[in-house]
């Protein structure tokens, strides 16, 4: 087995683990149904958000599940994907197009989770039943707003990251390279 299997196991397992468990899963899908379920609301502040949120994270699914068809069958940058080891194509083993596709995945996991998280923190907020103030929430709502918070100030960094190591990689753009090192 070569060492590049490793970096991509690596790699692939981080990804999977934290953006498509953690992010979706305990942070979407349980708090579409807590949140609105515990605090007495009828429905999500913004359901159309709501549903594009979840409409973006399909793309997301598809994309890095398309990064595992192509040699080495992932993507090959370390699940931090710092620059310029996945800006370069050239810079490692399996930086080609799972790497692309795994960082297109990603910006849409990062948009989809900011959706969410603007539409937690408003209902938690805005849609209490009357008398339930904040501190009166069970700890569970206070996870997912804590969690929300959270998303909201880390994801639009990372997204906009993402993005722009996205366009380094495609077009040749300036955002993490040097001159001349695409």
């Amino acid at each position: 087995i070569s060492p590049e299997f490793y970096t991509t196991l690596f790699t692939m397992h981080a990804t999977v683990m934290i953006f498509f468990v953690i992010i979706p899963i305990l942070a979407g899908a349980f708090g579409n149904f807590l949140i609105p379920l515990m605090i007495g609301a009828d429905d999500m502040a913004f359901p159309t958000l709501n549903m594009l949120s979840y409409w973006f994270m399909w793309p997301a699914f598809i994309c890095i599940g398309l990064s595992f068809l192509w040699p080495p069958y992932g993507a090959g940058g370390g699940w931090t994907s710092y620059p310029p080891l996945s800006a370069v194509q050239e810079a490692a083993p399996g930086s080609g197009l799972p790497q692309t596709l795994w960082l297109l995945g990603v910006t849409f996991v990062g948009v989809s989770s900011m959706m969410g998280s603007v539409n937690y923190m408003t209902t938690i907020i805005q849609m209490r039943a009357p008398g339930m103030t904040m501190f009166r929430l069970p700890m569970t709502i206070w996870g997912m707003f804590i969690t929300a918070t959270l998303q909201a100030f880390a994801l639009p960094v990372l997204t906009a990251a993402g993005f722009m190591q996205l366009m380094d990689r495609v077009f040749g753009t300036g955002f993490f390279l040097t001159d001349g090192a695409a």
